[in-house]
């Protein structure tokens, strides 16, 4: 903000001359910013190509591995016992008695 814009506002909020003459010369004085100077950027480090079919190699093999353990993973999947009609109409009339009929205590 210029100091032409602070003396408009400083105005219309019913300031003096004299005070803000007084407030400006308190006012500590903005210093022109020094300029950065952009550092040069360092070359791009050259691919190794070894280093690159490495990775690659490395990343296919990281990805069969995976597909094998999602595969023993769904063979080592195991259903729930499917119930018969008359064991899943019983444990509806008498929960207290299980799937093998016998009474739990």
């Amino acid at each position: 903000m210029s100091d032409l814009d602070q003396i408009i506002k400083l105005i219309d909020a019913g300031y003096t001359k004299e005070e803000i003459s007084q407030l400006l010369a308190a006012a500590p004085t903005e210093e022109p910013a020094e300029e950065v100077k952009a550092q040069p950027e360092a070359p791009a480090p050259e691919e190794d190509p070894q280093a690159v079919s490495k990775i690659d190699e490395a990343i296919a093999k990281l990805e069969t591995l995976a597909g094998h353990i999602a595969k023993v993973n769904l063979l080592q999947t195991q259903q729930p016992e499917r119930q018969s009609t008359e064991d899943f109409l019983a444990s509806i009339i008498n929960p207290h008695i299980n799937n093998s009929k016998e009474v739990i205590s």
